[in-house]
């Protein structure tokens, strides 16, 4: 009978008064995250002043506390050292002490204790007021619904986070699902797993499936976390950096894959014709396979990889400003051009640039600039600029991406290098991203006037692994591979310091992540580094203890072949480039609001 009365007296809820005299009692903490910035409205404004001051005081309250506390113990310690006092007249002073002090603490606690019943008033009709108003802003955007929905509202008048009803059709969703039944059939049909040989050795060690596909983790990492993070600096556009990264790279992944594998079986062919005039039996025998399948192993996933990486280099010179569907289109037409400037540049020219120094970051920098150039109306330049800035933990999301980059681009740069010369790849990046991280820091701080630039760190650290991109990375030593990632940095700092708002006036280039700099300069940098060191070494040399044979397909004539694949590489990248700008020229596609996910995304309420 006890136990049940008690059970039923516990399960009884507190009331009012109760919930009060327990909060009055409690200590203070800190004050629940002001929500008034969010709906404008002037008595949730006042009530949040209110609940401020009265948190102050409560602060004072308990600083008074702490320090009578500390005094009563202090004249205690002061009463142990005096000497020759008897053990009564000490008896007699500790007890006085006491008894002011508990006086003290007893006015301090009543005071304590009506500023939190007054604090707890407020937080109620805090809530109270809160409650209501997200019941009439339920009420109004239902009403607004059904009133677009009905034609009977014009867009103009629509809530600013969100999109008139359009029943029926959208572009972005049709043409992606298109193309991804498009996929789905093409992989099923004209691919086919192609396993590594028994004897192929990764690292120096015989390749496991988990040998290739720890290299492919660390660049997927570095596509999906390195990349998706750097992108959300925009203060009101960290979920569409992210979420249009991870959307935009799933699809370029499939794309380049079937784009890659078609260029790959031309190249082979093209390169069995070159083999026709002393061995047609060899001819007859490989064409018959060449264009049946499409092989799937490892190396093509990172190929797969490798072309979505050139469609986000492309897209930060539009961060912020392009509609998921315009970067859908950029996608669907960069991927072509990137894998037809591979044939040339590999399959024919025999370039050699496994980073990707040429093939991805000039590419992809070149052709973004150019579309940038045409994709924006002059009269559309500085539309929403006041959201076009970070803030401080859209900071924290980008240089984290900075850090995921930073650790991960060796793999990027040593995933398909030859293996002997893996790990020379790998440890050279390594030591180029060390200096031109170092080189950031110092330009940041003496050219901004004596303080870093977080800006500068984002997008200037990983200069070096960009420099080192080129066939440069195993064939230099490591004073080389540091010379080169100091230049590259360099050139990055301060094309972001000086050129950049240059750009911006003068050429109406507003290149949001500055990719001409973040990319495009020091890809041009690794580039000319590795025509330069692969035209100092001779044919008979050992790079790195590396005969250059197994190295330069053209021997002596390497340099001359990678500098063509430079000129054919920016001439493909800014021609395409500037088609795709006229296009979004001629048919706008853009979203009507400039760097913030209110237009496409559904956001909490406490977006601001």
């Amino acid at each position: 009978m006890a136990e049940k009365s008690y059970s039923a007296h516990h399960s009884k809820k507190l009331t009012h008064r109760q919930k009060k005299d327990h909060f009055s009692n409690l200590p203070q903490g800190p004050l629940p995250r002001p929500i008034a910035s969010t709906v404008h409205d002037d008595y949730l404004t006042s009530l949040e002043r209110y609940i401020e001051s009265l948190g102050q005081r409560l602060e004072r309250t308990q600083i008074d506390e702490l320090r009578i506390t500390k005094e009563f113990t202090d004249a205690l310690d002061e009463l142990t050292k005096k000497p020759g006092d008897d053990w009564e007249k000490r008896a007699k002073k500790e007890d006085s002490l006491r008894i002011q002090f508990q006086q003290k603490m007893a006015a301090l606690k009543e005071v304590r204790k009506s500023f939190r019943e007054m604090l707890f008033d407020a937080l109620q009709e805090r809530r109270k007021l809160w409650d209501s108003i997200q019941i009439q802003r339920d009420d109004d955007e239902i009403l607004r619904r059904k009133l677009a929905h009905l034609g009977a509202l014009p867009e103009t008048t629509l809530l600013k986070n969100e999109r008139p009803i359009r029943p029926g059709r959208d572009s972005f969703n049709i043409i992606y699902f298109v193309f991804q039944i498009a996929f789905i059939i093409l992989y099923a049909t004209v691919t086919e797993y192609i396993p590594a040989p028994p004897d192929t050795v990764l690292l120096g060690y015989p390749v496991r499936a988990d040998s290739f596909y720890a290299i492919y983790l660390h660049v997927a990492l570095l596509v999906f976390v390195g990349f998706g993070l750097l992108y959300s600096s925009l203060k009101n556009y960290t979920i569409s950096g992210i979420g249009y990264t991870f959307l935009i790279t799933v699809f370029s992944i499939q794309w380049a894959i079937i784009v890659m594998g078609f260029f790959r079986q031309a190249g082979e062919a093209v390169n069995v014709q070159f083999l026709a005039e002393s061995s047609p039996i060899i001819v007859n025998a490989n064409t018959a396979k060449l264009w049946q399948t499409i092989g799937l192993g490892f190396p093509d996933m990172i190929n797969g990889l490798y072309g979505a990486i050139v469609v986000i280099v492309a897209l930060g010179t539009v961060l912020g400003r392009s509609s998921p569907l315009q970067q859908l289109l950029i996608a669907i037409w960069l991927i072509p051009f990137y894998g037809l400037n591979y044939f040339i540049g590999v399959h024919i020219l025999e370039a050699v640039d496994l980073g990707g120094s040429i093939f991805i970051f000039t590419f992809g920098a070149a052709f973004g600039i150019a579309m940038d150039v045409l994709l924006t109306k002059k009269d559309e330049r500085r539309k929403d600029a006041l959201d076009n800035e970070s803030r401080y933990d859209s900071d924290i999301f980008s240089v984290l991406g900075t850090v995921f980059l930073w650790v991960l681009w060796p793999s990027l740069n040593g995933a398909l290098a030859p293996n002997n010369a893996q790990m020379f790849s790998i440890i050279n990046t390594i030591l180029a991203l060390c200096v031109s991280t170092v080189v950031t820091f110092l330009f940041s701080k003496a050219f901004r006037g004596g303080k870093f630039n977080m800006t500068d760190v984002q997008r200037a650290a990983i200069a070096g692994g960009i420099g080192m991109g080129s066939v440069t990375s195993y064939i230099v030593g490591p004073g080389g591979a540091m010379a080169v990632g100091g230049v590259a940095g360099g050139v990055a700092c301060l094309g972001f310091i000086y050129f950049q708002p240059l750009a911006e006036r003068f050429l109406g280039l507003e290149d949001n992540m500055g990719t001409l700099f973040m990319f495009g300069l020091p890809g041009l940098v690794g580039a000319l580094a590795g025509i330069f060191s692969s035209a100092i070494i001779d044919e008979n040399d050992f790079a790195l203890g590396i005969a250059t044979e197994t190295i330069f397909p053209r021997g002596t004539k390497q340099a001359g072949y990678n500098m063509a694949a430079l000129a054919i590489s920016l001439g493909i990248a800014i021609i395409s480039g500037l088609v795709l700008g006229i296009f979004f020229r001629i048919i706008p596609c853009s979203q009507p609001h400039y760097y913030s996910d209110e237009w496409e995304w559904e956001l909490p309420g406490d977006f601001e």
